[in-house]
């Protein structure tokens, strides 16, 4: 169990700045991607999408609190299509704007 969280959790974070398919994030632990998705739910809770996005979202906000980057170059660099979209996803993540979740400076 520990070792395939830590191996999606690595997933994740190769794949923040431009996020890969299921199929091809399966492809790469040699698994197929009803399996991957299957063994994402029963040993980590979500699918596999969701757990990417959390992962995205995390480094995201770490980002907007540490350092001075604007959102829009935030969410380009996490591979979001648009500052606007990234909002609204990073809004209903934790209930504020990405604007708004910032270290006061």
């Amino acid at each position: 169990r520990a070792g395939f969280a830590r191996a999606v959790e690595e997933l994740c974070a190769r794949h923040a700045a431009a996020p890969a398919g299921v199929a091809a994030l399966a492809a790469e632990l040699g698994l197929a991607e009803r399996a991957f998705s299957a063994r994402c739910r029963a040993e980590l809770g979500a699918p596999p999408a969701r757990l990417l996005l959390a992962h995205r979202l995390g480094r995201a906000r770490d980002l907007l609190r540490h350092t001075g980057l604007p959102v829009a170059q935030v969410a380009a660099s996490l591979g979001f299509a648009s500052p606007f979209h990234f909002s609204r996803v990073y809004k209903r993540a934790f209930g504020i704007p990405p604007a708004q979740d910032r270290a006061p400076g």
